[in-house]
């Protein structure tokens, strides 16, 4: 789903959604070019641990790559040790400690990790 602002990766098992991936493009006056910032990513507490929340990352990689996106930034607040846990296992990154836990990825980085194993189509 896309509004023109605000685009919706969305995860199905058996028509069902189990997940999402809200992000929005904008421009790094550090990169000189576009990033993109996950404004939120939920997968169903019955689905995680299933390689969701990892397809949608991986498939939003992909989406950088292929748009010419240098950069995919996102939070994490410092009290959802889970979720940092998750963030961390997608490999290396810069952090900056703020009021929240503040993680940079290079799309690169994201995309390439398992672009062996991940299909486009994988990720609904």
């Amino acid at each position: 789903l896309k509004d023109g602002r605000l685009e919706v990766l969305l995860a199905e098992r058996d028509g069902v959604a189990v997940g999402l991936l809200i992000f929005f493009q904008v421009y790094s006056a550090a990169l000189c070019q576009d990033s993109f910032f996950i404004q939120d990513l939920y997968v169903s507490e019955r689905w995680r641990g299933e390689g969701i929340g990892r397809q949608m990352m991986e498939y939003l990689g992909f989406l950088a790559e292929q748009r010419g996106v240098g950069q995919i930034d996102w939070t994490a607040d410092p009290w959802n040790d889970r979720s940092r846990r998750f963030y961390d296992s997608l490999g290396p990154h810069q952090r900056a400690v703020a009021q929240e836990q503040d993680i940079r990825h290079q799309a690169k980085a994201v995309h390439h990790r398992q672009a062996h194993s991940f299909k486009p189509g994988d990720a609904r």
